[in-house]
């Protein structure tokens, strides 16, 4: 699949997502919370501003990875190898809470995929896969 086919799927796939859910930090986070709603002291300390603008910005980021990952994967990489070490040594975020919201995102945005939608369900199962590879290697780091 070249670089421009996956775009147009990705770009449906997010444009489906973003018709069906709108702005997707809200059900991203409740998800995330269910499982892990220790993080939320955490990261409401550690915002300045308040917890909302925090998990928009998480969840914001998350979505530059994605999007930017089919075009240009050494640019998440090097973001991904400054950015995990950061978090899970400096702020003390648990790694499970970094794979979590991770998670959360590609839950959320995979239930807009249709069943039937082979090459989408593919590439989404592609670009998930290989975050999931960058990051441990990142932490590895």
């Amino acid at each position: 699949m070249t670089v421009a086919t996956s775009s147009e799927i990705l770009d449906a796939i997010l444009v489906r997502a973003a018709d069906t859910i709108g702005d997707i930090t809200a059900p991203v986070m409740a998800r995330f919370y269910r499982d892990h709603a220790d993080a939320r002291a955490s990261f409401e300390s550690l915002s300045n501003d308040g917890a909302a603008k925090l998990e928009a910005e998480m969840v914001e980021t998350i979505l530059y990875c994605v999007m930017t990952w089919i075009i240009r994967p050494s640019e998440i990489e090097i973001i991904l190898t400054n950015t995990v070490p950061h978090h899970d040594q400096t702020l003390e975020i648990r790694p499970g809470w970094f794979d979590g919201l991770f998670d959360a995102v590609n839950v959320v945005i995979a239930g807009t995929i249709p069943a039937d939608a082979q090459a989408e369900q593919q590439l989404w199962a592609k670009i998930t896969d290989d975050l999931r590879a960058a990051v441990a290697d990142a932490r590895s780091q």
